[in-house]
């Protein structure tokens, strides 16, 4: 996968993941709603670094949907934490970009998801590499 691609993945992950803050804020108990802001800007600052690593290679970043489907019945923690892992496993491509400063950035942001899953989820993850198949932790012959 190419390093443009990564990236339109993870910012693809990033607007999602800003308007489901939204929606967790409005859904979560006052006062949780600091913590709940303090998360949604991180992420919308993510989504901005993405964005201009995009135009720095003259590519178009993608572009955030109006609206992100939210599952019924989940809980604003239970939300969090698959908004997470889902913006874990979008990094993972963007992991093993050519351009190290990529590489460090992609990182940065699945440690932070990961953490972040593991708070709200209050478990920890299944796998060491949350976000990677069994297949892709295989190396080819």
């Amino acid at each position: 996968m190419s390093a443009v691609t990564a990236l339109q993945t993870a910012l693809a992950a990033e607007h999602r993941a800003v308007y489901l803050y939204g929606v967790i804020g409005a859904r979560s108990a006052i006062s949780a709603r600091p913590r709940v802001t303090r998360l949604w800007e991180r992420h919308k600052l993510r989504r901005d670094d993405l964005i201009a690593y995009l135009q720095a290679r003259k590519a178009e970043p993608v572009a955030s949907a109006a609206a992100y489907p939210v599952a019924d019945g989940k809980t604003p923690a239970e939300l969090a934490a698959q908004v997470e892992a889902d913006v874990l496993t979008a990094y993972v491509p963007l992991a093993g970009a050519p351009s190290k400063a990529l590489r460090t950035y992609a990182a940065t942001a699945m440690q932070d998801a990961a953490a972040l899953q593991t708070r709200w989820s209050r478990t920890a993850p299944t796998t060491p590499f949350p976000g990677l198949t069994p297949s892709d932790l295989t190396p080819d012959a």
